[in-house]
Order: C-alpha cells, then sequence, then structure tokens
C-alpha cells in the first residue's frame, strides 16, 4: 500500500523525500525510521524502472513521476505526441501570463486563431498535467501563486478590518454608490487607504480631499466616499488616522512585499515557460501525460514490423 500512496502523491506533483515519508507514514509500522527505510527502497526501485527522477543537490533532492519516456511505438506516434503538444502551446502561454500581442492577453492557436474561453481553460488545465513533470517550472508555478494567493489574503483581511472599523465608528455599512440623496459611505474607502500608503506614503490627506457642497459629498483622491454633510467630519478623521497607523502600513508594506515577489517569480516562470514553448516547436513532444493525451496502445514486440521470429 506504501508504494502506491507515493506513487499517487508523484503523480499529483514533485516531492521532496520528507513528504514522500509523511505521505506513506500511516501505512508503515515503526515510526519515521521504517518510514525512511521503506520510501527509500521504493524510490530507489521506481528510480530503477524509469519511473521516477530526481533533481536538484544531494541530500535535497526533489523527485517527480517521469510517466513518459520519449519512446514512441513508430514515427505516427512521435507525430500525435508533437501535434498534441503544439495544440497545448495556448495554455502553456495563458498559465505564465505571456501576451500574444499589444493589444490583446487572448492566446492564439498556432494557426493564428482566437481561442474561446472555455477551450483556453481546458487547454490550461491540460497544459498543467504536463507541467508537473518539469520540476523548475512546476515549483516556480506554484511558488508564484502561492505569492499571490498570500497577498490576497493579507489585503482581503485589511479590507475587512477597515471596513468593521469604519461602520463602528459612523454607525452606517460601507456600500456601494447609489445615486439619489440618500447618505451613504463608499466600499472603496480601504482600497484608497491602501494605494495612498504605496503612492503618497510621505503626503498628508488634506489635498486630497475635496466637498461637493450641492451634492453634499466628500471626495478622495477622484472619488466619492460619502454622501452626508452630518458624515464629512467622521469620515475625514477616519481617514486621515487609518493612513497613518502603523498596524496598516505594515499590512500594506507585507501585500506589496508578496506582489513582488510574485512578480519575480512571474517573470522566471514566464522565461521557464518560452524555452520550452521554443523545445515543442523544435519537435521536442511535452513530457507527462494529460486527459486528453492521444492514446497510443503497443504491440509486443512479436508483432512489430521486422522483429524475430
Amino acid at each position: 500500500m506504501s508504494l502506491k500512496e507515493m506513487i499517487a502523491k508523484l503523480r499529483e506533483k514533485p516531492c521532496s523525500k520528507k513528504e514522500l515519508m509523511e505521505a506513506v507514514s500511516k501505512y508503515v509500522k515503526g515510526g519515521k525510521e521504517a518510514a525512511r527505510k521503506r520510501v527509500e527502497r521504493d524510490l530507489k526501485k521506481l528510480c530503477g524502472m524509469g519511473l521516477v527522477k530526481k533533481q536538484g543537490e544531494k541530500r535535497d533532492y526533489t523527485y517527480y513521476w517521469y510517466i513518459y519516456l520519449n519512446l514512441f511505438e513508430d514515427y505516427a506516434d512521435l507525430g500525435s505526441r508533437r501535434l498534441h503538444s503544439r495544440q497545448l502551446i495556448p495554455g502553456l502561454k495563458s498559465i505564465a501570463g505571456l501576451r500574444e500581442g499589444e493589444l490583446t492577453s487572448i492566446p492564439n492557436s498556432e494557426d493564428g486563431k482566437l481561442i474561446p474561453y472555455e477551450d483556453l481553460r481546458i487547454l490550461e488545465e491540460c497544459a498543467k498535467e504536463h507541467l508537473k513533470t518539469y520540476p523548475n517550472i512546476w515549483k516556480t508555478l506554484e511558488e508564484y501563486e502561492e505569492c499571490n494567493r498570500e497577498a490576497d489574503r493579507i489585503k482581503s483581511e485589511l479590507q475587512k478590518e477597515l471596513e468593521r472599523r469604519l461602520g463602528v465608528e459612523v454607525g452606517l455599512k460601507p456600500r456601494e454608490y447609489f445615486s439619489g440623496t440618500e447618505s451613504f459611505i463608499s466600499k472603496t474607502i480601504h482600497e484608497l487607504i491602501y494605494t495612498h500608503i504605496v503612492y503618497f506614503p510621505s503626503q498628508g490627506t488634506s489635498r486630497f480631499f475635496e466637498y461637493d457642497d450641492v451634492k453634499g459629498e466628500l471626495w478622495f483622491h477622484g472619488t466619492a466616499i460619502a454622501r452626508g454633510t452630518h458624515l464629512h467630519n467622521a469620515v475625514k478623521n477616519f481617514l486621515d488616522r487609518q493612513v497613518e497607523d502603523e498596524n496598516v502600513k505594515e499590512k500594506v508594506r507585507h501585500v506589496e512585499e508578496k506582489r513582488a515577489e510574485a512578480y519575480r517569480k512571474h517573470a522566471e516562470l514566464q522565461e521557464r515557460v518560452r524555452r520550452l514553448i521554443l523545445k515543442i516547436r523544435s519537435g521536442e513532444p511535452l513530457l507527462g501525460r494529460c486527459r486528453v493525451c492521444p492514446e497510443v496502445y503497443f504491440k509486443p514486440q512479436s508483432q512489430k514490423v521486422g522483429a524475430e521470429r
């Protein structure tokens, strides 16, 4: 059972020895040492069979399921793999955010035709399945996505906290802008605070406030943030305090650091995917398999053309 678990884990993504030990530990009696010996024994067996490859420095290897060894039944098989790999290039481009031109980010097929959004999502999913066989690309993709998720999480928490504080102070729940004359406080306030801290960290807020006496509206950085004269001072004071709050500024800095890290990882991902696409266009099929890979049925050696009788 432990070997089956290990293979299932490697099919999901490249893993370290520690991750594999955690995956099989519940099937092995004897604790960590027994799990380590079982993993090392099974890895040696799978590597010897050519089903698992390792990459990285000694004592810090990453193991990945090789699946597809670039062995072909015949030239037609090789041709079908090449065609399939070329068809997945738009999916690879979309994953890496590679633009097709200056005016659009919608990938084209290799023959220059635009791909419907629904088809592109399928191509992305299938391309990702193949990318799991490329440890360096897959690791960079995971790190890029994790940086973005963490930045989104921190920013979302900050938004909710600012909305909560504002609601407590003014007794009115922030909402979207509505026409009419009723009082309101905008849900964009948290985003404006964030933007001000990022782009105007050394400037106060006074020069960015505007008042519309006719409509009774308070504006900040060109956006209406409150309607109702009785709300002006409360909202303005709230904004003044939040842009100077060290806890708020620390969270904004943390988000920006994660965004910067994601940007670096994205550039690295794009470079790796560009190199992979060049290999595909040069005739090298993608490694690994996906749900739409062409099926190839291998004949017994005795039935192959030219086999010895």
